[in-house]
C-alpha cells in the first residue's frame, strides 16, 4: 500500500521506554521499489522519544519529505535503509529540520550521513533552523516556527489530561437510545446503548449515553449498503475487550466535526469506569477506515492504484484500495482513541487508526491516539491528509506506513 497524503502539526511523545520508533515507514515489503510509492509530506512535527529507539525510520522504497520538524531524546534521530537509500535528495529529502539525539545517524550509513552533511537548512545537533518555506504547497499553512507547536498550544483543552467536560457548549443529554441500538448496563450513573454489530443504514449518536462496541461493529457493506455514522459532541464510545473494534468499510462514512471543548472519544471500558494507570493499553481494538484510494499490495495480477488493486486490511478489518484518489470516508475533528490496541498474532495487529486506502476528501484534523498497545496510526495507502495530530505512549510505532 502506497500513503502519499500529508500530516502539518504532528506531535508524537513517548512518554516511556515502552515504544518503538517514532515513525517506521515502508513502501511494500517484498518489492521495494512498487508503484505507486510511498511518498508522504510532514510538516511541523515535533517527536520526543523513547531513549533506547530510533526516532524516524524510513526503509523498503519509502519516501518522505520532511519540513519545518524537530526529533529530540532518541537514541538515534534517523535510520535509512533498502531501496529508500537511492531516493535521498529525491523522494527523501528534509527542510527546516533539527536533529537532537546522541547519534544522529543509526549504525554505519555514509551514504547517509553524506546527504545530511549536504543540506543546508537541517542541524545535526539541536541547534535551531529556519521554518521551510511552505508557500505554494497546497496541503499546508505557511508557517514560522519549527515543531509542532507555535504561539498557540493547539493540544490545549481537548487531549488527555486537559478535557473540560463541563464547559457550557456541552450538548444535553438526549433521552434513551437511538434507533438500531438496544439499551445496555449504566455506566457510574451514565445510560449505555449497545451497537449493532452491523449498521446499513444512517444513525447519529448523540451525547448523554454511552455507546457499546459489541465485537467487531462495522459501518457498511463493501461499497454497498452504505451508511453515515454522526458521532456528536461529547460522545465516548466504549470497548470492553481486544475484539472490540469499529469498522468503517468502502463507501460509508464517520463524521465526528466537533469541537477542542467536547472533543468525541473512543476508549475502554475499564477507562470510563475508572481504573486505569500509565501504562494501561490494550482494552479494546481500535477504528479502522477503508477506503477506495490506490495502493500497491495487490492480487496476483492486478496493477498498483486500479480498481483490482485490493487487500483485505489485517485482523479481518475489511477490504481496501481502488483508483479514488479523492475518496471520503468523512470527518475526523477533534477525536481522542485511548487504550486501543490488540494482537490478534504476530502479523495481524490493530493499531489506534488504521487509514486503509483512505482518499484526500477525508478530513483529518486535531486527533490524537493515547497508550495504544500496537501502533499510534498506520497508514496502508492512500492519499488522506492530516493536520494537528498527538501520538503519546504508543507501546509500538508512534507513526507508520508500509506495505
Amino acid at each position: 500500500a502506497c500513503w502519499q497524503g500529508s500530516i502539518q502539526f504532528l506531535l508524537i511523545n513517548q512518554a516511556d521506554d515502552s515504544a518503538d520508533n517514532g515513525i517506521e515507514a515502508d513502501n511494500r515489503e517484498g518489492d521495494e521499489n512498487a508503484m505507486p510509492r510511498s511518498k508522504p509530506m510532514i510538516a511541523n512535527m515535533s517527536i520526543v522519544g523513547n531513549p533506547e529507539e530510533r526516532g524516524v525510520r524510513l526503509r523498503r522504497g519509502t519516501g518522505l519529505r520532511l519540513y519545518s520538524s524537530y526529533v529530540t531524546d532518541n537514541a538515534t534521530c534517523l535510520d535509512v535503509s533498502g531501496e529508500s537509500l537511492n531516493l535521498l535528495g529525491s523522494d527523501i529529502d528534509f527542510d527546516g529540520v533539527s536533529f537532537n539525539c546522541p547519534e544522529t545517524v543509526d549504525g554505519d550509513n555514509p551514504e547517509l550521513q553524506s546527504f545530511l552533511d549536504g543540506l543546508d537548512n537541517v542541524s545535526q545537533d539541536g541547534a535551531s533552523v529556519a521554518a521551510a518555506d511552505l508557500s505554494g504547497m497546497a496541503n499546508f499553512e505557511s508557517t514560522e516556527f519549527v515543531g509542532a507547536i507555535g504561539d498557540m498550544d493547539w493540544t490545549a483543552g481537548w487531549t488527555v489530561g486537559d478535557l473540560d467536560p463541563g464547559s457550557p457548549d456541552f450538548t444535553p443529554p438526549v433521552a434513551g437510545c437511538p434507533d438500531g441500538t438496544t439499551e445496555g448496563d449504566d455506566i457510574n450513573g451514565t445510560p449505555s446503548c449497545v451497537l449493532p454489530q452491523s449498521i446499513i443504514s444512517d444513525m447519529r449518536l448523540s451525547a448523554g449515553n454511552f455507546y457499546i462496541l459489541d465485537s467487531k461493529v462495522v459501518v457498511g457493506g463493501d461499497n454497498m449498503d452504505s451508511a453515515v455514522l454522526t458521532v456528536d459532541a461529547g460522545v465516548t464510545i466504549v470497548g470492553d475487550d481486544a475484539e472490540d473494534f469499529l469498522v468503517i468499510s468502502r463507501g460509508s462514512q464517520i463524521i465526528a466535526n466537533v469541537t477542542n471543548t467536547d472533543p468525541v472519544t473512543l476508549t475502554g471500558l475499564a477507562d470510563v469506569a475508572g481504573g486505569v494507570g500509565a501504562s494501561t493499553r490494550g482494552l479494546w481494538g481500535g477504528l479502522v477506515i477503508n477506503g477506495n484510494a490506490p495502493i500497491n499490495d495487490c492480487p496476483e495480477g492486478a496493477e498498483g492504484g486500479t480498481v483490482e488493486c485490493t487487500k483485505e486490511g489485517e485482523a479481518n478489518s475489511g477490504l481496501f484500495g481502488g483508483a479514488d484518489a479523492a475518496d471520503s470516508s468523512g470527518v475526523l475533528n477533534y477525536v481522542v482513541v485511548k487504550y486501543a490496541g490488540s494482537n490478534v498474532d504476530p502479523e495481524n495487529q490493530l493499531n489506534g487508526i488504521a487509514f486503509q486506502g483512505v482518499g484526500s476528501g477525508t478530513e483529518v484534523d486535531y486527533v490524537q491516539v493515547h497508550n495504544n498497545l500496537d501502533d499510534g496510526i498506520e497508514f496502508f495507502g492512500g492519499n488522506v491528509d492530516a493536520k494537528h495530530v498527538v501520538l503519546s505512549g504508543n507501546a509500538d510505532d508512534s507513526l507508520d506506513w508500509t506495505d
